[in-house]
């Protein structure tokens, strides 16, 4: 069946459309993050020492970028584990290498530090796409709390120096402005999960209007729709277009007989054993008590009642709860020109003609 009888395909929407654009953002910002590296490896080796790898880790992190780029490239499930190894690097690498330029080549701190900082960021958005809004924000305020310790330690120590001094001044105004980074992104998640929860509301209200309640089909409102869109499709392709009006035949005395429970239970077990037989494009919907309308797309007039045919040989083939059960079939073909009045009034009487030869039959309209 299509999509109008599956109930969690709009809500699963949601998450896949979210997950191909966090994809495509990874994907953009990962090509982006490599092409910056490989410049900064470019004019390290030719501007500054020959061996960058104690400066800033380039080599290593162009092997990595680039391999991770290859991996999400080919494989786009892997988009989780691939930003979880990212974010590791990030928080991991850049906080050792803090530690390298304090302690151990400080001449360098303040050139290195600019390049450093957007790296940092970029692991606070990392974490947010990774984890809830509230691990995200403590993961963040604990890697920016070793930060500070480490740069407290240094500061300490050379407190007294120029460059004690100015390494305060740089840091502590980083410091600050990373934590404003991360109290925004905590407010952004908080914001797109109030949304995706409201849109998530939304399309649930939508889609119990489009279902009936009993049977989880199409009901007739939302059956309809999608009739009178085939029926624009076809009248510019021309392109076949099919209904069948079915009626379960003596319904009002399996009622009277068993009762309306049963009478309910029966028109699911009816629903069941139709879907068994019509599959997409068709479209299957409860028109109405004991009616359903079947949209065949694409089907002319003989093949719309071979299928309104398996459908009957299918009911009455099998034993419901309370017994046998039967149903009648009316077909009729669009044609061009005509409006979903009169397609649907010519449908009904062939069903009519079916229940008066008999009923447990399918007839063509004329």
């Amino acid at each position: 069946m299509k999509a109008i009888s599956g109930h969690n395909k709009s809500l699963a929407a949601i998450d896949s459309s979210l997950e191909l654009s966090i994809y495509r953002f990874m994907l953009f910002a990962m090509f982006i993050g490599l092409c910056a590296t490989v410049i900064r490896l470019f004019f390290t080796i030719r501007f500054g020492s020959p061996n960058p790898m104690p400066l800033d880790g380039s080599a290593l992190g162009t092997s990595l970028q680039a391999g991770l780029i290859l991996v999400l490239w080919r494989h786009p499930k892997r988009l989780h584990a691939v930003v979880a190894i990212l974010y590791v690097y990030l928080t991991v690498g850049i906080s050792l290498k803090l530690a390298y330029l304090l302690f151990w080549d400080d001449s360098a701190l303040f050139s290195e530090f600019l390049w450093m900082i957007p790296w940092l960021s970029v692991s606070f958005v990392l974490s947010f796409l990774l984890f809830s809004r509230r691990t995200a924000t403590y993961l963040s305020v604990a890697v920016v709390g070793v930060w500070i310790a480490i740069s407290a330690l240094f500061v300490g120590l050379y407190i007294d120096t120029e460059q004690g001094k100015q390494a305060f001044l740089m840091l502590s105004q980083t410091y600050l402005s990373q934590f404003l980074l991360i109290v925004f992104l905590a407010l952004y998640a908080k914001l797109r999960g109030l949304y995706m929860g409201s849109r998530e509301s939304t399309l649930q209200m939508e889609q119990i209007a489009k279902t009936d309640f009993l049977l989880g089909i199409a009901n007739r409102r939302s059956i309809q729709a999608e009739l009178a869109r085939e029926i624009n499709i076809s009248a510019q392709t021309h392109v076949p277009l099919c209904v069948i009006l079915m009626d379960l035949d003596e319904f009002k005395q399996i009622n009277d007989t068993y009762g309306h429970d049963h009478g309910d239970t029966l028109l699911v077990e009816v629903t069941s054993s139709v879907l068994d037989v019509v599959k997409s494009p068709c479209l299957f919907g409860r028109w109405g008590g004991d009616e359903f309308l079947i949209v065949a797309p694409g089907l002319g007039s003989g093949e719309a009642k071979r299928l309104a045919e398996n459908v009957r040989e299918a009911l009455e083939q099998r034993e419901f709860h309370v017994g046998g059960a039967t149903a009648s079939f009316g077909v009729a073909e669009f044609r061009i020109g005509e409006d979903i009045h009169s397609l649907l009034r010519r449908a009904d009487e062939a069903l009519y003609q079916s229940k008066s030869s008999g009923r447990n039959r399918a007839e063509i309209a004329n």
